[in-house]
């Protein structure tokens, strides 16, 4: 796997601008007093992780025209600001103004570290450095924060995963569905956390629009509790939300295998 590293936060924003990134540095006025805070950890071990480079961006428009591009607009992230994470691998994202309705994404780069970068919440396949054409890779199944003004959102947390150990020979996968009980509908949003046997968390995902979620390079192992927070759900019948559970039944992943139909069904609140 090609692992996409970023330099020191200065000079990556310098190159940002260099290469083209649209870089939107936000405005000093006194409504700008939002924040988003959150730590960063190793993956499965819990240990904080200090030296990350936490990026932010918001959807954009945009248009290139020929030789690249046709004139028409597209939507694109559009870089804000970034900070790094400190000793114990909590950040804060402070002075920011409230988000649109779309959302802010936040981001983790680990140049020099040995972690693979990722975007909230644990979807990896960020690429901090710009296309040429001032283009960043955002994963498209990256969550969005949301901020009003003055509000400060806690717990914008990751996972970070050492890409020394994504081997497929010591790693596997854990795949299912999250429905809406009785209905059998699928449900989007839903948080899956997978807990080690010490009750540390080892990696996240948000299942998508057909209820589907995977959990990759999980290391080889047994004991594995799957949990379904169905609090941020969306979809199904339901006008008041969901529940949430734990799975009972342990769960064991195999070298280069996916432990597949790990489901979930989640009622409706009342």
């Amino acid at each position: 796997m090609t692992t996409i590293r970023r330099t020191a936060l200065a000079l990556a924003t310098v190159a940002a601008a260099a290469i083209g990134a649209v870089v939107l540095a936000p405005q000093a006025t006194a409504a700008n007093t939002a924040s988003i805070t959150g730590t960063v950890r190793e993956s499965g071990t819990g240990t904080p992780v200090a030296g990350v480079s936490v990026d932010l961006y918001r959807e954009i428009t945009r248009t290139l025209g020929p030789p690249f591009g046709d004139g028409k607009p597209f939507k694109t992230p559009g870089y804000i600001t970034s900070v790094q994470t400190g000793a114990d691998g909590t950040y804060t994202l402070g002075g920011l103004p409230a988000s649109d309705a779309l959302g802010y994404w936040v981001c983790f780069s680990t140049f020099g570290l040995p972690y693979e970068p990722e975007c909230y919440l644990d979807e990896i396949g960020y690429n901090p450095f710009p296309s040429p054409l001032g283009i960043i890779d955002v994963p498209s199944t990256a969550a969005r924060v949301h901020v009003a003004a003055g509000q400060h959102v806690t717990s914008i947390d990751a996972n970070l995963i050492d890409f020394t150990a994504l081997n497929p020979a010591i790693s596997g996968t854990i795949g299912g569905k999250v429905t809406q009980t009785v209905f059998g509908l699928p449900l989007s949003q839903v948080r899956v956390t997978l807990f080690n046997t010490s009750g540390h968390v080892v990696t996240e995902a948000l299942t998508r629009a057909n209820g589907t979620y995977r959990l990759i390079f999980v290391p080889v192992g047994t004991g594995y509790r799957v949990c379904f927070n169905g609090s941020g759900a969306k979809g199904g019948l339901s006008l008041h939300g969901y529940t949430s559970r734990c799975r009972l039944v342990p769960v064991t992943v195999l070298a280069g295998t996916t432990t597949a139909n790990v489901n979930a069904q989640l009622s409706g609140t009342l």
